[in-house]
């Protein structure tokens, strides 16, 4: 697996573009847009559970509800993959050219 190692999976707030420019790239990434998780009012908490049961990390810019809600899994030893705060989302996906 190129990159960083670990599969991720984005949230609603990331551009479905991002996944597809990382895959193009080597990186294991899957959008929720394509898992078929998009506009159905799923929770952070329920999107990062499914992240988890798929063995990816959440790759979000989502910061203000995720970086909670990660911490309080983290306290409660509750099983997660990681979570990967983006400060600025389109600055990456300027990068990877999405």
């Amino acid at each position: 697996m190129a990159g960083l190692g670990i599969a991720v999976y984005t949230d609603e707030l990331v551009s479905p573009a991002l996944a597809i420019a990382l895959r193009t790239r080597g990186y294991d990434a899957l959008s929720c847009h394509a898992a078929g998780r998009i506009n159905q009012k799923i929770s952070d908490r329920d999107q990062l559970i499914y992240a988890t049961e798929h063995g990816r990390a959440i790759l979000t810019n989502n910061n203000g509800d995720f970086a909670p809600l990660d911490t309080r899994w983290k306290r409660q030893g509750a099983p997660t993959r990681a979570s990967c705060f983006m400060p600025v989302c389109s600055r990456l996906a300027i990068c990877c050219g999405a």
